[in-house]
């Protein structure tokens, strides 16, 4: 037998240039406009969170990420001096 989870409404109050701004973006994405924004604010939420962990690390790993001379990669290096679409 199938388990049900009983769905929660969220109302929201925004301005027009904001929700024409969501409306874009899920149309771009193939979603509506709930799919998109529940989509977005849970990984927005996951990320809030996964940045408060703590992570505990063993001596080899602690060695490997805080003591070896790590070399940037060209492209990323490249990618990340070039300013995003938005920023121009």
């Amino acid at each position: 037998m199938a388990t049900t989870h009983k769905q929660k409404v969220i109302n929201l109050r925004i301005d027009e240039s904001r929700k024409n701004l969501i409306d874009e973006a899920a149309r771009l994405q193939g979603k509506s406009c709930t799919e998109f924004m529940i989509e977005t604010s849970y990984k927005e939420a996951e990320r809030t969170i996964l940045d408060q962990t703590l992570y505990i690390l063993d001596e080899v790993d602690y060695e490997y990420l805080f003591c070896t001379d790590h070399k940037p990669d060209p492209k990323l290096v490249k990618l990340f001096r070039n300013k995003s679409f938005w920023e121009k």
